[in-house]
């Protein structure tokens, strides 16, 4: 059963998306399609396998881009049909990528076990100083008492008064008392025709002016946190391991390329890097800078060369 790529850019980041179709030609050749939707400008890139679709800006989103995923999803759906792989413009695939692993069955999407289970965001009085506050709390969605420092990456610490914002709320909105599985990121998704209904429902939340006027407080991690409510909602008990890895530098893609003894470990101590099996790293997710994604696309070529010799 074939998979489609699906990507989205804007024209600012067209750049990403062409560094993204260049690592899926790397290792899969044009033999996959990739359906580039383009946010209010025409594309001038240029791939064999490739089919661009023009999407119109959307007002009530303003710059919050995030919120296209679900509709543009949902067009896919409906325009293409069959089975896709979505994907974040900002990732680069490794020597790990097959698409048939993507292939999904079920009645809603099948996404990735996230770094950290109980994400969330600051707002409020944010302190740039540096210093903790070990008596700040949240109540996590699994209704458990949590320190905001113990899931602080260093850059950002908690103040009296800070608020957090988490999934709770948008839980508490959907009648929603607990999680099915645990937390799963957005930056790529497994679907096909039978999650419509599903992603049709996903829509429907991000589309609602109500929500949307209500800011952090229901919706702090945008459209990751209403599908993630919305999954627990319908009973969804599968995802996928954490299978990427967050970084923006060739250096640690390259690391993670040639390694496939790193288990449990946390790159350079920074939980976002958190690597469950370097043997199971598919994604690298964060490539925004220009010099560092040319030298990972430079090295997934050279060793992508070698693998083949070697072979």
């Amino acid at each position: 059963m074939s998979v489609k790529i699906l990507i989205l850019s804007d024209e600012k980041y067209e750049f990403q998306a062409d560094y993204l179709i260049q690592s899926l030609m790397i290792q899969s050749g044009n033999t996959i399609p990739i359906i580039y939707y383009t946010i209010g400008f025409n594309s001038k890139l240029d791939y064999p396998n490739l089919i661009t679709k023009y999407y119109p800006k959307i007002d009530i989103y303003g710059k919050e881009f995030w919120f296209y995923k679900p509709n543009i999803i949902l067009d896919a759906i409906d325009y293409f049909g069959g089975n896709f792989l979505f994907m974040d413009c900002d990732i680069l695939v490794g020597r790990r990528f097959s698409i048939e692993n993507f292939v999904n069955h079920n009645s809603y999407p099948l996404l990735s076990v996230y770094p950290l289970a109980f994400p969330i965001v600051f707002g409020g009085n944010i302190s740039d100083t540096k210093i903790h506050n070990p008596n700040l709390t949240y109540i996590g969605s699994d209704g458990k008492k949590r320190l905001a420092v113990e899931i602080d990456d260093g850059s950002l610490s908690g103040v009296p008064g800070t608020i957090i914002y988490n999934e709770a709320v948008m839980m508490q909105y959907l009648g929603v008392s607990k999680r099915t599985m645990d937390y799963v990121a957005t930056m790529f998704i497994s679907f096909s025709d039978k999650c419509r209904d599903l992603i049709f429902e996903w829509c429907s939340i991000i589309e609602n002016k109500w929500i949307l006027s209500q800011g952090k407080e229901f919706l702090p991690l945008w459209e990751e946190t209403a599908l993630n409510v919305i999954l627990w909602k319908r009973g969804a008990t599968q995802n996928y391991p954490q299978n990427f890895i967050n970084t923006h530098r060739a250096e640690i893609l390259q690391m993670v390329e040639q390694s496939d003894d790193l288990q449990n470990y946390t790159i350079e101590n920074n939980i976002y890097q958190y690597c469950r099996d370097s043997r199971e790293v598919v994604f690298y997710h964060g490539f925004k800078d220009r010099e560092e994604s040319q030298k990972a696309l430079e090295f997934l070529k050279q060793n992508k060369h070698y693998e083949k010799n070697k072979s």
